[in-house]
């Protein structure tokens, strides 16, 4: 499956690799070429690669550590220090293999060594191929800050093949699945019906559905490149979502990308309700489905106050409103909504109440 986004294109098949190497052989054949990685990606999917990629098996690689908490200014000079020692110059072609993690500091890395160098995203976790590896956002995080340091930079291309979810944890299968039912809340009432039915631990019954997943989200990139107005509906559940997320950054009992946003969803589709854009039935149908594949336990510890600080930074923010992104019905979605410091305390009772 071919899908052309903003000046590059993804490829989504069972053994795309093989027109990896085929993109490059035509694309950058005088290139030298570098992976990224981080320590899982390394083990489990650079051999996968490279069995069909003679440019991927004779390229340098550079390790970088997996997880969250390592997303981060010190990791994004490290990439620098390495093509600096490596001799790397604008003739190279950086491959990012691996999660939103790899693909979002390796972007940013590529975007900025010597003024840019192009790069290409070969996601491997459920969320990275759903979301993360499309759209351009490339960055880390800065003072605690999810994604607080970044730029809108485009790969030259990404290639997902679902081969990789069979190594995934269910953990991880679950984080990228809440991405796949926010694309189905803001934009597919269609493919909200199916996901409530299937099981997301089982990587068959998930790898249908990415296609449609990508595609959601890629019109309202090719729609609106710098997220100024229709782009910005790909942010629901991410004001509530990236402040908790950022807040147990680190903690023993820190959340993944998905386990945040699928609490931050519940969160804002209350705030909906009080908007008056969707039902208490409609909140209770996503809370249902939410509550059969995530815990709200984290929520028990969260420090109310240190939530709204970090709300504050969000992006979306603009005049010193919080701005929200919220569904008006399931498959709708409205963008610049101001929400009061009041409303968005009674969305984290009601979350908080949800814990068990």
């Amino acid at each position: 499956m071919h899908i052309p986004s903003t000046g590059y294109s993804i490829y989504h098949s069972n053994g795309v690799f093989a027109q990896l190497q085929a993109f490059i052989e035509e694309r950058y054949p005088t290139h030298s070429i570098v992976v990224l990685v981080d320590d899982n990606t390394f083990e489990l999917c650079l051999p996968v690669v490279a069995g069909y990629s003679d440019s991927i098996a004779n390229a340098e690689v550079i390790e970088i550590p997996s997880g969250e908490a390592n997303k981060t200014l010190e990791n994004v000079q490290h990439i620098w220090e390495s093509l600096t020692g490596l001799g790397i110059d604008r003739n190279t072609l950086l491959i990012n293999l691996g999660g939103g993690l790899v693909s979002d500091m390796g972007g940013f890395a590529a975007s900025t060594f010597k003024r840019g160098i192009p790069f290409i995203n070969i996601p491997t976790s459920l969320l990275a191929m759903v979301d993360a590896s499309v759209g351009g956002k490339t960055g880390f995080d800065f003072n605690g800050i999810k994604n607080h340091i970044g730029l809108f930079t485009n790969p030259q291309a990404v290639f997902v093949d679902p081969v990789f979810l069979n190594s995934l944890p269910e953990r991880e299968l679950y984080s990228g699945f809440a991405e796949m039912i926010k694309h189905a809340l803001i934009a597919d009432a269609g493919l909200w019906a199916e996901l409530k039915n299937i099981n997301p631990t089982n990587a068959d019954d998930v790898a249908r559905y990415i296609p449609r997943s990508i595609e959601i989200k890629n019109t309202l990139v090719t729609s609106d490149p710098f997220d100024n107005a229709a782009r910005k509906a790909l942010n629901f559940g991410h004001t509530f979502g990236h402040a908790i997320e950022s807040y147990f950054i680190g903690a023993d009992n820190e959340l993944l990308h998905g386990e945040a946003i699928a609490i931050g969803m519940v969160c804002e589709s209350f705030v909906a309700v009080e908007k008056g854009l969707i039902t208490p039935t409609v909140l209770k149908e996503i809370e249902e489905l939410i509550a059969t594949h995530f815990s709200f336990a984290a929520l028990d510890e969260y420090d109310e106050e240190a939530i709204m600080v970090l709300m504050g930074q969000d992006k979306k923010n603009s005049s010193g409103n919080i701005n929200m992104a919220l569904i008006a019905g399931i498959g709708s979605c409205q963008t610049n909504i101001a929400v009061g410091a009041d409303e968005i305390k009674k969305a984290l009772h009601y979350c908080k109440a949800l814990s068990y």
